[in-house]
Formats: structure tokens, C-alpha cells, sequence
């Protein structure tokens, strides 16, 4: 996976968690919440 490919996964996460917690599906939005921070992590790791 490249940068590009890595920002947007982690944009969609981001929107999927938001919406989730909009239906207060907020299980859902934990589980994506943390999809979303290993995404992060992955990121600092391979791009600083």
C-alpha cells in the first residue's frame, strides 16, 4: 500500500466511524476508531 492508498483508507474509516456514531452504533464506531488508529500508527511508522 502506498501513501496515497494509506490516506485514503484511513479518510474512509474516518467517515465510516462518524456515521456509525451518528446512528449511535458506537460498538461499530469503536471497531473503526481502532482500524483508525492502527492505520495511523502504520502510517507514522512507514512516512513519519
Amino acid at each position: 500500500m502506498n501513501k496515497a492508498q494509506m490516506e485514503k483508507s484511513i479518510e474512509r474509516t474516518r467517515k465510516l466511524m462518524q456515521e456509525a456514531a451518528k446512528k449511535l452504533e458506537f460498538i461499530e464506531a469503536a471497531q473503526y476508531r481502532d482500524e483508525l488508529l492502527k492505520l495511523e500508527d502504520l502510517m507514522k511508522e512507514k512516512w513519519g
